[in-house]
């Protein structure tokens, strides 16, 4: 636990003088990159020193895509043999000519994470305050990224295309949507951000709050009908057969987490009080009510599919943004501070009963790889 909490406050520190340099002083600017680069070797080093019992995933799918690349002859041998997304053969086949090491997959996997959000972060520093933004990620999802590899690239790249829907960059948009959907296929659930986009600025809430109720009760509909729709949909063949494991209760049941629940219930709560009082005020207060609604709708339906509770992170990540907004603008909470520091406290204690009381995403206590070579895994575990 505790090389956790020490990387995540140097990170923090070296990120927010990097901040500081690039909005000080343009001489400043190219040293601003190096603490900002600083930031990122932090939690990219501690993922990449990881043993393989660290995030669940690594053994499910890293380790035999790992293998099968450095035994394949040719990167199309690698392409046909796997059944895995396109853009993360090309990672860990980039990652072999790094070093056939387990820990070159992990490291080159988590700057693909890292350096989306760290850019969107930096882009939206005019709206937001990017530091805040990180230590939500640090608290909320880090540790996850450890466990669903693929899916956090994924994520990053959405809340990269997020940073360019908010700055009205409709084509850098659309391009970061695609790439995701070349780690993950189900971002392609990052494609409904832009349709939330201009529903919550064209049918702001405070104008139209019978329509979102009606959307809200459509919503739940569809999410208690959906092994109904997935089976029906197999009948037609718009399915294939293997699509039945989504209705199967309990397949994902390790996916529900009645802390994010919670979390994420805490956020809309306060981007509630937040769109009631500015929403006409802020737009984009709107758009991250609207995300926080479906994130909470699928965190909830979750425990009707509990597939369904793995889309709510397609939403929820917005709320990285959201939170930094609506505690950095001083018309919203900028200027309460009390109430800006009991959500970090909150942040905080979600932190320590996600991860190391429940033991989400297994990856506390920590333990480092200490011989880590193919076929041949040894470790050393410090137990923190």
């Amino acid at each position: 636990m505790i090389l956790y909490i020490i990387t995540f406050v140097l990170s923090i520190l070296c990120f927010e003088i990097g901040i500081r340099r690039l909005d000080d002083n343009e001489e400043l600017v190219p040293t601003s990159y190096l603490w900002i680069g600083l930031s990122m070797a932090f939690p990219v080093f501690l993922a990449a020193l990881r043993s393989e019992n660290i995030g669940d995933d690594v053994t499910v799918y890293v380790i035999p895509t790992f293998d099968a690349v450095i035994d394949a002859e040719s990167f199309l041998d690698a392409v046909d043999s796997l059944e895995i997304e396109f853009l993360y053969i090309v990672l860990v086949y980039a990652a072999k000519f790094i070093s056939t090491d387990l820990w070159s997959v992990l490291m080159l996997t988590e700057l693909c994470i890292v350096i989306p959000f760290w850019l969107a972060f930096i882009k939206l520093r005019d709206k937001l305050n990017p530091t805040f933004a990180l230590l939500v990620f640090y608290c909320v999802l880090y540790n996850h990224t450890l466990n669903m590899m693929r899916q956090s690239i994924a994520l990053g790249l959405i809340i990269l295309a997020v940073a360019y829907m908010l700055e009205k960059k409709k084509g850098w948009m659309l391009f970061w949507l695609l790439v995701a959907l070349g780690f993950h296929k189900s971002s392609v659930l990052g494609m409904a951000l832009p349709v939330l986009y201009y529903f919550s600025h064209h049918y702001p809430l405070y104008q139209n709050f019978y329509l979102y109720l009606g959307v809200f009760l459509g919503f739940v509909f569809l999410a208690s009908s959906f092994a109904t729709l997935i089976v029906a949909l197999i009948d037609y063949g718009i399915l294939d057969l293997k699509y039945l494991i989504y209705t199967e209760a309990g397949v994902f049941e390790a996916r529900v987490s009645k802390s994010s629940l919670v979390l994420v219930s805490v956020e809309l709560l306060i981007l509630s009080i937040a769109v009631i009082s500015y929403g006409d005020k802020f737009l984009d207060l709107n758009f991250f009510f609207l995300c926080g609604i479906v994130a909470v709708l699928f965190c909830l339906t979750g425990f009707i599919v509990v597939f369904l509770a793995r889309i709510s992170w397609f939403f929820h990540i917005v709320n990285f943004l959201s939170m930094a907004y609506v505690f950095s603008n001083p018309y919203i909470f900028g200027d309460l501070k009390y109430m800006k520091w009991g959500f970090v406290l909150f942040l905080c204690f979600y932190w320590w009963f996600a991860f190391v009381h429940s033991g989400e995403s297994s990856t506390i206590p920590y333990e480092f790889q200490y011989q880590l070579n193919k076929g041949d895994y040894q470790y050393y575990s410090p137990s923190v």
